[in-house]
This record gives structure tokens, C-alpha cells and sequence, in this order.
């Protein structure tokens, strides 16, 4: 966690994705609020659900954790693009290779749905990924949180949902659309769009 103590009597800000880490900070008297997500200006695309290829896309490393998970998730009639290093062959698994920069996003747009799995091991919540798959113009599917039901709520979809809600919104789509536009109105809302990761950083 980061926290900056701009007054004692005033407002501790701190950023943090990890709940018990939070309620011990709100059990000593901080007052916290989540710090906003950045997001390049050059990742955000419009929702376009007249080129859409690919209904279901993952993209990491492979793990044996995320294997299984993606093997919950996935409906027995359809298969998952996957893009990392190190992936097994499958059933129901399309490899591919790691995309890079603008290439990634791109293949998110043209997405219906599209994986935020989480480190679980590391009580992942927020993380940057999260953001990027609504940003992009995709729809994220990814476990259910508080922290992402209150950016979300009913707007993506939750693995606890899983596999019959991808199936469901995979068929209909006029419902997978405006869930797409929906999640990424309320994405938007929750980051600060900057011009480009580097210039924030500088």
C-alpha cells in the first residue's frame, strides 16, 4: 500500500486492493479512498459490434491455476483465444502468440468477451486489466469483488455466473452490446485518462 499523510487531522489518502489491509487502516482512524486507475488515451476504442471475430479471448502467461479456472469458464460449445507463452494444447483452447502494444488492445476490441482473471494468490482486485478489457471496448468477464461490483455492478459479467452467463451473452448479441457500452461508460468514469502511460509517468 502507498499513503501519503497530507494532514493528520485532515485525510490520509491510500491506495490499496487489499480489504483487510484497508479495514485495519479505517481501525486506526485513517479515512481511505481508492486512488483512480490511469488509462492511455490511445487504449480506449469505441464499442463496434460490427467487427467482432472472436467471442471469447484470454490473454497471459500460462499458470496451471488459470488453466483451470479457464476450463470452468469456458461453455461447452465454444472456444477461447488465448494469447501468452507457455500454454498447453487443449480442448476448447485456440493458442496464440503474446501481443504487444496497440496489437493487444485491437484484439480486445474486437472481442465480444474477453477474461480478467485475477492472481488470487495475490487478492487481486483492481488491477490494471480490469480497466483495460472495458476501455478497450470488449466485455469483462472476471471474479466478483466489492471493489469491482461497485464500478461495475450488473454491467459485466461475474465467473461465479460462469459458464452459462458467457453462453447466454454470447447468443444475444444485442444484450452483449449493452452491457459492452454500459461497463465501459462506468469504466470510464472511474479512471483518469492520460495521453499516453509515458507521459503520465514523466
Amino acid at each position: 500500500s502507498v499513503f501519503k499523510n497530507i494532514n493528520p487531522r485532515m485525510i490520509d489518502l491510500i491506495i490499496t486492493s487489499k480489504d483487510k489491509e484497508l479495514s485495519d487502516f479505517l481501525s486506526q482512524g485513517y479515512t481511505c479512498i481508492y486512488d483512480q486507475q490511469r488509462i492511455s488515451k490511445s487504449q480506449c476504442h469505441s464499442v463496434n459490434f460490427e467487427n467482432k471475430p472472436t467471442e471469447l479471448m484470454y490473454a497471459a502467461d500460462f499458470t496451471k491455476p488459470k488453466l483451470n479456472q479457464i476450463r470452468s469458464l469456458i461453455p461447452v460449445d465454444k472456444s477461447c483465444f488465448v494469447y501468452g507463452r507457455n500454454w498447453p494444447k487443449e480442448p476448447g483452447l485456440i493458442i496464440k502468440g503474446w501481443l504487444h502494444g496497440d496489437d493487444y488492445f485491437t484484439q480486445i476490441n474486437s472481442t465480444k468477451v474477453a477474461l480478467g482473471i485475477q492472481n488470487l494468490e495475490m487478492n487481486d482486485t483492481l488491477t490494471t486489466r480490469i480497466f483495460e478489457i472495458p476501455s478497450a471496448g470488449s466485455l469483462l468477464a472476471a471474479n466478483r469483488f466489492p471493489e469491482i461490483e461497485h464500478v461495475f455492478g450488473d454491467s459485466i459479467i461475474y465467473f461465479d455466473e460462469c459458464p452459462g452467463r458467457i453462453a447466454e451473452v454470447l447468443r444475444d448479441d444485442e444484450l452483449c452490446e449493452m452491457m459492452t457500452r454500459k461497463s465501459q461508460d462506468r469504466c470510464l468514469a472511474h479512471v483518469s485518462l492520460v495521453e499516453t502511460m509515458l507521459d503520465d509517468l514523466l
